[in-house]
């Protein structure tokens, strides 16, 4: 006759269940500022337009927003400069970034979401 015996502490699965949305939050929050910043280089060297005074291409910025116990996570792609609408919609959206950015950089985030969330323990 074979037997097939195992315990668990339920304390411990009970904690680590309790854990895992701050784990979750931690995951991601890190997760939305590594992809913010990472938008910015981004947007600053792929930018098709040819610089004359150089402000609308070092004026590209990300922020990371989060609301702690919420369940939302942001990345605001933004120009600086009073002109940067133009560059978006101007001459057939020839030299956009912000939608380009947002498409590229959103696909790679949520690949490495898949991944890091995976690994929680």
């Amino acid at each position: 006759m074979a037997r097939v015996k195992f315990t668990f502490e339920s304390r411990e699965v009970k904690r680590n269940l309790e854990l895992l949305p701050i784990k979750i939050e931690r995951v991601i929050t890190g997760a939305n500022l590594y992809w913010a910043n990472y938008s910015v280089g981004y947007m600053k060297t792929t930018a098709r337009w040819t610089d004359r005074t150089g402000a609308a291409r070092v004026s590209l910025h990300a922020l990371a927003n989060h609301t702690p116990g919420s369940n939302t996570w942001e990345i605001v792609l933004a120009h600086g400069v009073r002109y940067g609408f133009w560059l978006e919609v101007a001459h057939g959206r020839k030299y956009e970034i912000l939608q380009t950015s947002q498409r590229v950089i959103g696909h790679m985030y949520l690949r490495s979401l898949e991944g890091l969330l995976g690994r929680i323990k």
